[in-house]
């Protein structure tokens, strides 16, 4: 109950379709606002951070918790599926501190702790919550039943041996009057006795068989005797039981009616709930924004790393095909260093053997200098090969420095992200040209777009709130005028039946007869209907009030007030000449049922009349004795009747 808030009283519908008509419905009836639940629209708005799950204390999300048919698995995730069940209270407040006050927690103590850090706790006034007291008045309600059937069983029971009873009965009866012929017979068979001597032996022996009848007779007596207390017992349990079972009814009757009083006070502290909860939502709802807002700008954070990474994986093959260079560059060079160790090695037989022919051979002078040109060629592509290598090493440097700047990252660290999809670098370069393209296309970029845009988007939810909370607010009052009317009514109904049998009966007293009734003009607008009044008084037509006398208006006036205040006594009352306009007995009529009205009400009168005089306790007048000065004059009539 505490998780749900107020979606406990939120509607489940089929489709889309379904709670549209019932929102017209609502609507054309006018029966107040309600929040539906469409199955094919819900959805499920996530889980919680599986991290939070398993810290200590937690017992797990509420949507976990419930069990439920498969087709309503996206409505408890709609519903509960971000809320997390802590054991209890210490627990719920490490764990919201943990993670910054985002999450919604509820313990099994039912406090609450709400994203953004508000709790919600106490006790409740009532001995169970809502879904509690329902499941217990199903329970309630299934043993009511089981009991009226053992009750019917009993009854029912108590028919079969009342029957039976009876049976007996007629049967005792029937025996009674056997018994009642036998001792008919066994007279006559007395009287007979002087006359039938001869017969002796024959009557004693019939006397003795209806003897052993007689006593077959008496013990099925007793045993009649003994069922007929049997039945009386089991008759007098029954009846015990009966009168157990109707108290135990009446009892769990007004205990149903104790839980109907509490689900009342239970759903106005709904209500006061409902309230707060709209509060927090808005709250919540404030932070899930900015959530999102967090989310947009790590999403847009994730782009660009994904983009420096495609850059750093171009410069990664780049930076692979200049090693390779290098590479080569380096075998390239150690090569010519082994030429030129080859060369430099004949060089040296060269000069040997120039050195051993030159004294010789002169001719060889020609041969030295064709080989003093190699050499100095050799030389020259050493020279350039040197300059390549020193080139691709500047590149190499360079490169490695733009990794480092743009992202900070060393050669070996991009050799990690390296990819062999981007193999092609050329074609890595023609997009990488069509991405600046696009990016010099969209022109300046506005660097304050982000906070103008934060500043827009909290002032639309503010007013956006501001406006739900109206719409609320106006959907709140229309339900409540709506339920008071609704009571208005019931009360209106129920007292204006009370009023109109009391009215018969007080018209009855004060006429001496007659009748009397209200009636209402408009029965389907009792609010703002008129009353008629309709009044016979004795050895008169049924006529409408406006037909009367004026003293028959006056005495009917009275016995309406009258009956209205026997009804609702209040404590004190003014009366200024309202029986002005009747005559002497029916003065005397309205000063006795006046008195009737004192038990529970004192009465100030203002009256001339004499009648009504006679009929007070204490009388106050004013006289004026002197002219000019006016003197109070007060009679007790209570004291002069104790005196006389």
């Amino acid at each position: 109950e505490t998780a749900l808030g107020g979606s406990i009283q939120n509607i489940v519908t089929e489709d889309d379709a379904t709670a549209k008509k019932m929102i017209e419905y609502l609507k054309t009836n006018r029966f107040g606002r309600a929040t539906f639940l469409p199955l094919n629209t819900i959805v499920d708005r996530g889980g919680v951070n599986k991290d939070a799950l398993s810290e200590q204390g937690v017992i797990g999300s509420a949507a976990s918790l419930v069990k439920c048919d498969n087709k309503y698995n996206s409505l408890v995730g709609y519903l509960l599926g971000r809320i997390v069940v802590a054991d209890n209270i210490d627990n719920a407040l490490s764990l919201a501190r943990k993670y910054k006050q985002s999450l919604r927690i509820v313990t099994l103590e039912g406090e609450l702790i709400n994203p953004g850090g508000s709790m919600t706790g106490g006790a409740f006034k009532n001995a169970s919550n809502l879904l509690g007291r329902k499941r217990e008045l199903d329970e309630i309600t299934a043993e009511i039943e089981e009991l009226k059937k053992t009750l019917a069983g009993a009854e029912k029971a108590i028919e079969e041996l009342t029957a039976a009873r009876d049976l007996l009965r007629v049967d005792r009866e029937k025996y009674a009057e056997d018994i009642q012929n036998i001792n008919i017979r066994r007279s006559t068979f007395e009287l007979n006795l002087t006359k039938t001597n001869e017969r002796l032996a024959e009557i004693e022996k019939a006397f003795a068989g209806i003897s052993r009848e007689n006593n077959d007779l008496a013990t099925q007596i007793n045993d009649i005797n003994a069922n007929k207390e049997e039945l009386i017992n089991n008759n007098n349990e029954q009846e015990k039981a009966v009168k157990e079972l109707e108290a135990r009814i009446e009892r769990l009757e007004k205990e149903l009616v104790d839980d109907k009083k509490s689900l009342d006070t239970s759903s106005e502290e709904i209500n006061k709930l409902n309230l707060e909860f709209n509060s927090v939502k808005q709250q919540y709802d404030f932070i899930l924004q900015n959530v999102t807002r967090v989310k947009t700008a790590e999403k847009e954070a994730t782009e660009n790393i994904t983009s420096l990474k495609e850059k750093l994986t171009a410069n990664e093959q780049s930076s692979v095909e200049l090693n390779r260079s290098v590479e080569e560059t380096a075998k390239l060079l150690e090569e010519n260093n082994r030429i030129i160790g080859v060369k430099e090695q004949k060089l040296v037989e060269y000069n040997e053997k120039k050195n051993e022919l030159s004294e010789s051979h002169k001719d060889f002078f020609e041969k030295r200098e064709k080989l003093s040109d190699e050499i100095n060629g050799l030389d020259k592509s050493a020279f350039k090969i040197n300059s390549s290598i020193e080139k691709l090493s500047e590149q190499s440097e360079s490169l490695n420095n733009y990794m480092w700047e743009e992202y900070e990252l060393t050669y070996n660290m991009a050799k990690e992200y390296k990819d062999d999809k981007f193999s092609d670098v050329k074609e890595l370069k023609r997009e990488i040209t069509a991405i600046k393209g696009k990016i010099k296309a969209l022109g300046p970029v506005n660097v304050n777009a982000i906070e103008d845009y934060k500043s827009v988007s909290e002032r639309y939810e503010f007013l956006k709130n501001q406006h739900d909370d109206i719409v609320k607010a106006e959907a709140n009052l229309v339900q409540i005028i709506s339920e008071l009317d609704r009571a208005m009514k019931e009360q209106f109904a129920e007292k204006f039946k009370d009023i109109r049998v009391m009215f018969a009966s007080v018209f009855k007293e004060l006429f001496g007869g007659g009748k009397a009734d209200l009636e209402l003009v408009d029965e389907e607008d009792i609010l703002e209907t008129g009353i008629k009044i309709i009044a016979q008084p004795p050895g008169k037509k049924l006529q409408n009030m406006m037909q009367l006398s004026g003293g028959e208006k006056s005495l009917t006036a009275i016995a309406l007030l009258f009956a209205i205040q026997s009804l609702k006594p209040s404590p004190f009352c003014l009366l200024d000449e309202i029986e002005a306009a009747l005559d002497d007995s029916n003065v005397k009529r309205f000063a006795k049922y006046l008195n009737k009205l004192t038990k529970d009400t004192q009465f100030i009168v203002i009256t001339h009349r004499k009648g009504t005089m006679e009929a007070a306790d204490i009388l106050y007048g004013i006289t004026m004795q002197e002219k000019g000065v006016s003197t109070l004059v007060s009679v007790n009539m209570i004291e002069g009747e104790l005196d006389d």
